[in-house]
């Protein structure tokens, strides 16, 4: 034991000397790590932000004149700048610009804005306060602070957007709708996105509370893995569809009668199907104010 008493202490200290260096190392590397990621995200906004403004630039000097400038792209920014100035400097204007995503950008946009005390105006909208404050005129500009919706109004966009109608929401959804809702904090920019999103996915199957109970509903746009005959049953009963447009990935393997009951499609207008096969059978009371029909296959490579 005499060696080893002597022997433990120093493989200890050793031992902590390499914990210690290892973790000094590693602190190092998250830290060089960060600040890489830091500089790479400024370099980003760098590169991009010039591009981005003189987008901006050439879609106003476009609108405002009326004229298309095919070269445009290979003008630089002062350029596009003095166009807009001269073509603005003696008339009275309004510009609206949405979304200034900072202040630095705006310096650059103001620039073809002539003030020519010709009463024009310009309205930006931004979601920074201080980006806003430096959009805001000295002399008599004013910033208005766009409340968020209520709740009551929330409801109405959301289900509007996903459902066809303000009221349209299944009782079955009810409780998660409420959970997203949350979420969205009464901006519409957020509840126009959500809602977007889950209007637009693509489905296994026809959801079950799309049927006969939603008594609004006059336009769904879908698409789906399978269709069903149930599945056409169930759009069938919709009481005021006007316009129907789906995209199928499979279709059942028994052909699907349209029409099967007499009051089925009673309103619809437009038809629009996509699908690698057809097996549709139209019944002779289907679809009886039907006006637009648009059926297309998809060729599979061979």
């Amino acid at each position: 034991m005499g060696a080893m008493d002597s022997l433990l202490p120093k493989l200890a200290a050793l031992l902590t000397d390499e914990y210690k260096l290892h973790r000094s190392l590693r602190g190092q590397i998250m830290f060089l790590k960060a600040e890489l990621e830091t500089m790479q995200l400024a370099l980003e906004r760098v590169s991009e932000a010039p591009v981005m403004e003189k987008q901006i630039l050439s879609s106003i000097l476009r609108q405002v004149t009326g004229e298309d400038y095919v070269a445009i792209e290979t003008w630089d920014v002062m350029e596009i700048i003095n166009k807009t100035r001269l073509f603005l400097v003696d008339k009275r204007y309004i510009v609206i610009l949405d979304d200034i995503w900072d202040k630095s950008a705006w310096k650059h946009i103001k620039c073809a804005l002539v003030d020519n005390n010709c009463g024009s105006r310009t309205i930006t909208t931004s979601r920074l306060l201080d980006v806003a404050a430096s959009c805001c005129s000295e002399f008599d500009g004013s910033i208005y602070n766009v409340k968020p919706l209520s709740h009551y109004n929330t409801k109405k966009l959301f289900y509007k957007r996903i459902f066809g109608c303000e009221d349209g929401c299944h009782p079955e959804l009810k409780e998660i709708s409420e959970n997203i809702l949350k979420k969205c904090g009464g901006v519409p920019l957020a509840i126009n996105t959500i809602a977007s999103l889950l209007a637009s996915g693509r489905l296994s199957r026809l959801p079950k509370w799309i049927n006969s109970s939603l008594l609004c509903l006059s336009t769904l746009d879908m698409t789906l893995n399978i269709l069903m005959q149930e599945d056409v049953q169930n759009l069938g009963a919709l009481p005021v569809l006007l316009s129907l447009v789906l995209s199928v990935f499979k279709m059942e393997q028994q052909n699907l009668v349209l029409g099967k009951n007499y009051d089925e499609f009673q309103c619809l207008v437009k038809f629009s199907l996509a699908s690698d096969a057809m097996r549709l059978v139209f019944s002779q009371q289907a679809m009886p104010r039907l006006e637009d029909l648009d059926l297309a296959f998809r060729v599979k490579d061979t």
